[in-house]
């Protein structure tokens, strides 16, 4: 998201309450999700556009939003930028709520979650390739852990003057699902530089 009005730069993770702070950054400007979303980049790539550019505008990663010159880097560098982070274990059981439910987890995640990293597949890479550069610097101001959303005030509220709270938007139905010790291990081997760089 990338809001010139506010002057912020928001890095939209995959299941990590993205939609959530975008509805917030409109409703601020008194406009509505349905209608606006469009223009926080909440669109597919027009096939005319850099064959290079990821077909999932609003998941662009802060790198590459200077690579591919959607913004100047001065402004880049003068913007609000923030991104909110959760524990791969619970943002993969919300990508398995939202995307093949009806899947056995253990096996989803040793069989499509494995590929789609592998793939640098948008859904499944590194929550640190969306924030940090090719030297591990980050690239944003703030990092937020998704656990913290319901109970503290962020920086990013000093940005926002109609509204106090986050809206909730896209939230997954939370269901029971077993985790089994050795999943668990492979996850954290799958996002071990997630577990070196972020704190969750």
């Amino acid at each position: 998201m990338i809001s010139l009005v506010h002057k912020v730069i928001f890095i939209h993770i995959p299941k990590c309450a993205g939609q959530s702070i975008e509805e917030t950054f409109l409703n601020d400007l008194q406009l509505n999700w349905d209608d606006h979303r469009y223009l926080f980049g909440c669109f597919k790539k027009p096939t005319s556009w850099n064959k290079n550019i990821p077909d999932r505008i609003a998941h662009l990663t802060a790198r590459e939003i200077l690579e591919f010159n959607f913004l100047p880097v001065e402004i880049f560098d003068s913007f609000y930028k923030f991104s909110i982070v959760r524990d791969p274990v619970q943002r993969l059981i919300s990508s398995w709520n939202y995307l093949n439910p009806d899947a056995n987890f253990d096996d989803w995640v040793s069989s499509t979650v494995l590929a789609g990293h592998k793939e640098k597949n948008y859904f499944f890479k590194d929550q640190a390739d969306y924030l940090f550069d090719e030297n591990n610097n980050s690239l944003v101001d703030d990092i937020i852990p998704f656990k913290t959303l319901g109970s503290s005030k962020h920086n990013f509220y000093n940005y926002l003057e109609n509204v106090s709270a986050i809206s909730h938007r896209n939230a997954s139905k939370k269901r029971d699902v077993y985790v089994s010790d050795e999943t668990t291990k492979l996850i954290e081997d799958i996002y071990k530089k997630d577990y070196k760089y972020l704190d969750f």
